[in-house]
């Protein structure tokens, strides 16, 4: 009785493997360095280990998942590689921050000032415009009056 099946060697994929292997890796790296963080400050908590283990490894799971599936139906790799792109910076970023690089605001990005209340409570006041690029609505016109002034005053 011949039964159908699909070869392995048709199937199989050792990059997806790879790719999988490193998200457990990284994840596992990243949970162990939360450990050793937690235990030098002093809030290691037996209770807390097995949910942190759980939803470390969760995004794992889910990512194998698609794995296993692109290697019987190709258009979900692209899906699975997007996923472990984004996992591993996710896991770079968590580690990096266990060390102490915290991640900076990109370059150009102002901080906005918090707005505070007027002194009289039936006054209303509104925190400043932002344009697209991160300026204010009175520099940009300032900018673009100037630019037109400029223009129209030469010969």
């Amino acid at each position: 009785m011949p039964t159908d099946y699909i070869p392995l060697q048709l199937v199989y994929n050792p990059w997806v493997v790879n790719g999988i292997l490193l998200l457990v890796a990284l994840a596992t790296i990243d949970w162990l360095l939360g450990i050793g963080r937690a235990l030098f400050q002093g809030e290691f908590s037996w209770t807390k280990l097995p949910q942190a283990l759980a939803t470390h490894y969760q995004d794992c799971y889910l990512v194998a998942v698609l794995g296993l599936g692109g290697m019987f139906y190709a258009p979900l790799l692209a899906v699975f590689w997007a996923a472990v792109t984004a996992l591993t910076l996710k896991f770079m970023k968590d580690i990096a921050g266990k060390f102490g690089y915290a991640s900076a605001p990109p370059a150009g990005e102002e901080q906005v000032e918090q707005h505070t209340a007027p002194a009289n409570p039936f006054v209303a006041t509104t925190p400043p415009r932002r344009t697209l690029y991160g300026g204010d609505m009175t520099g940009e016109t300032k900018r673009s009056t100037e630019a037109a002034d400029a223009v129209g005053s030469s010969p």
